[in-house]
């Protein structure tokens, strides 16, 4: 696959987030989430072609904005390494050409991600109604490790390490889920919500994810404990958070 935009504007489509769903975490997790997002396979090529690109020196590594920076702008790391700031554009066309099925290019993936969209702004301009849109179906793109993880410092302090962990944190399909748009977004940040979400990952993709977590830099306390007797009320727009029964 030489054209990034290829997976959003054939697909296939993302199941459609639902509506409103109200009931037990794992229940949305056998209904809706594990049908939309990659298959093993898919989640490990891709994690393998992104760790790739981060381990090439001149490579440069797409990383969630900071402190003082706006989408698409250009940063170097303390040993020069180039950075671009982004927001969420970029894990959401991961997520569509990992499900899609679309195999990284043999030679990398460096011209694709110079290409994508960077800034959600463009990205809702120029491909929001496609149908192979996590957006269009209805979903938001969460992440289980935090894209931005607080005491990095600004980027010109960071080191070779923390510039590839960000990236993986941003852009590695093994990191994303989805939950429904609206207040969705807001149970998809909740601690106890990731946490089950990253055993359910653990018992999915099995040692892929936990190289992704080991290849991310997962952190001491990162992830807890799984709480598999949560409830969840969900609504496309925007209502109520998360019930603990």
């Amino acid at each position: 696959m030489t054209d990034w935009r290829k997976p959003l504007r054939l697909g296939p489509a993302i199941p459609s987030a639902p509506d409103h769903f109200q009931g037990s975490l794992p229940e949305f997790i056998d209904l809706h989430l594990q049908h939309a997002i990659p298959t093993v396979e898919h989640a490990s090529t891709w994690h393998k072609a992104v760790r790739e690109h981060a381990r090439a020196p001149s490579s440069r590594l797409l990383v969630r904005t900071t402190s003082g920076f706006k989408q698409e702008n250009v940063a170097a790391t303390a040993n020069g390494r180039a950075l671009v700031m982004t927001d969420n554009a970029p894990p959401w066309w991961i997520h569509a050409t990992c499900f899609a099925g679309y195999p990284p290019p043999s030679f990398g993936i460096e011209s694709l991600l110079d290409d994508v969209w960077c800034w959600m702004f463009r990205a809702n301009k120029g491909g929001k109604r496609f149908p192979g849109s996590a957006n269009q179906a209805g979903w938001y793109v969460a992440h289980i490790l935090q894209a931005k993880p607080p005491g990095d410092g600004p980027p010109e302090t960071w080191g070779d390490q923390t510039a590839e962990q960000r990236f993986l944190r941003n852009v590695s399909p093994l990191n994303q889920f989805l939950v429904p748009k609206g207040n969705g977004r807001d149970v998809g940040e909740r601690a106890d919500v990731i946490s089950t979400v990253a055993a359910f990952y653990r018992e999915r993709y099995g040692q892929v994810f936990e190289r992704f977590l080991s290849d991310a830099g997962v952190r001491p306390g990162e992830l807890g404990v799984a709480d598999w007797n949560q409830t969840v009320d969900m609504h496309a727009v925007k209502k109520l958070s998360l019930i603990h029964i």
